[in-house]
């Protein structure tokens, strides 16, 4: 079993649903994001769709909604006990991420350990080799990326044949070649160069 995990920059209570309703109509309306609003980790439900499609059970914990805190977290995965916990980051979260992924190798040194993430994609040389409880990174968009991610964690695939991830090779830490561009993502000209853009036009898209 996969378990994949969203944590908040901070913990706190969780929003009500008049509280994210609000900051729905608010984002519609204006565009603005409210700062502590929980907003569904649809990184990680693309990713557990990939993985249902190829037969893997898959739990997705969003601790932010639940508003839980990092025991409650590391009791959620316990009792779930997967083979691979994956962990997103970003720059709020990753002291939470690396906690949690000490405790819970810590608790179970066969469990894999896998990050990913803007923060995790950035850093993927430091973390590896300053963290020896995380396996993989996955770097970039993940959902092409994370099917055969796990297969290597399982000994199922050769990492060098896999692009878009960072893995150890002895005391060596490896970049594969960057993953090619996501298919739901298409190639446009911002006002500052190029860059890349949702390949189905948004509602709120001029």
């Amino acid at each position: 079993m996969i378990a994949l995990v969203y944590l908040p920059e901070s913990f706190s209570s969780p929003q009500s649903a008049g509280d994210r309703l609000r900051d729905l109509l608010l984002y519609f309306r204006t565009g603005e994001i409210r700062a502590g609003s929980a907003w569904p980790p649809l990184g990680l439900l693309y990713l557990a769709s990939v993985l249902e499609e190829a037969g893997y059970e898959v739990s997705v914990l969003d601790a932010a909604v639940r508003g839980w805190d990092l025991e409650r977290v590391e009791g959620w995965v316990r009792r779930k006990d997967p083979e691979v916990l994956g962990l997103s980051t970003f720059a709020g979260n990753l002291g939470h991420a690396v906690e949690l992924a000490c405790r819970l190798k810590e608790a179970s040194p066969e469990r894999k350990i896998l990050l990913g993430g803007p923060q995790a994609t950035f850093t993927a040389d430091a973390l590896l080799r300053k963290y020896p409880f995380v396996d993989l990174v996955v770097r970039g968009e993940g959902e092409g990326t994370i099917l055969e991610a796990v297969r290597v964690l399982e000994g199922r695939e050769e990492p060098g044949r896999v692009r878009g991830i960072s893995y150890r090779e002895g005391d060596r830490v490896v970049h594969s070649p960057p993953p090619a561009p996501s298919p739901i993502w298409t190639p446009c000209q911002g006002p500052t160069g190029a860059c890349w853009g949702p390949s189905t036009p948004m509602p709120w898209a001029p």
